[in-house]
């Protein structure tokens, strides 16, 4: 499952993965974690925002070191 989609649409990440491994996913199952995930936002604490910069690296030495990985399990770049 890739982050983006798994970010994007959480339950059908993790119904891909039940699914893959040919295990039960009931529609209260599917209830319960769109109940947490409502309840439980990412910024619900506040929000942090970060850059390569922060790290001393730089967008196009990130792109450079993981460009086999992205290729290999066909991830854009962001």
């Amino acid at each position: 499952v890739r982050y983006h989609d798994l970010k994007e649409d959480p339950v059908a990440g993790i119904r891909a993965i039940y699914k893959h491994y040919d295990l039960p996913f009931s529609e209260e199952f599917e209830r319960l974690m769109r109940a947490w995930t409502e309840n439980n936002t990412v910024d619900r604490y506040g929000k942090f925002e970060y850059s390569a910069a922060d790290f001393d690296l730089s967008a196009d030495s990130l792109h450079t070191r993981y460009a086999a990985y992205r290729e290999r399990f066909d991830i854009p770049v962001e």
